[in-house]
């Protein structure tokens, strides 16, 4: 693992790697994974590792990170302004 600045490398958790070529950008909260030439937001990282679709993304998602973070890439994705009530579980099944 090595930081350079405002990114982290790891080894590709989606292959196998014997250097570390996994970027996660802190600040754009994305990843790419050069010897895939792959990347994309968390979900798109989700739907890679577990082999699912975004519906199961955003399930397993909001099992792990803070209902904060998981409505606020909700509404960023479906451009639901911050007025509006938000429902997670709702949002899951239509993804479904």
């Amino acid at each position: 693992i090595r930081k350079n600045g405002n990114e982290l490398w790891y080894y590709s958790p989606l292959r196998n790697d014997k250097t570390p070529s996994f970027k996660i950008t802190v600040s754009l909260n994305s990843w790419y994974d050069f010897g895939l030439g792959k990347g994309g937001s968390i979900l798109d990282f989700l739907i890679l590792f577990h082999k699912c679709d975004l519906g199961e993304a955003f399930k397993i998602l909001d099992q792990v990170a803070p209902p904060k973070n998981v409505n606020t890439l909700l509404r960023n994705i479906l451009k639901v302004p911050p007025v509006l009530k938000l429902d997670r579980s709702r949002v899951c099944k239509i993804l479904n």
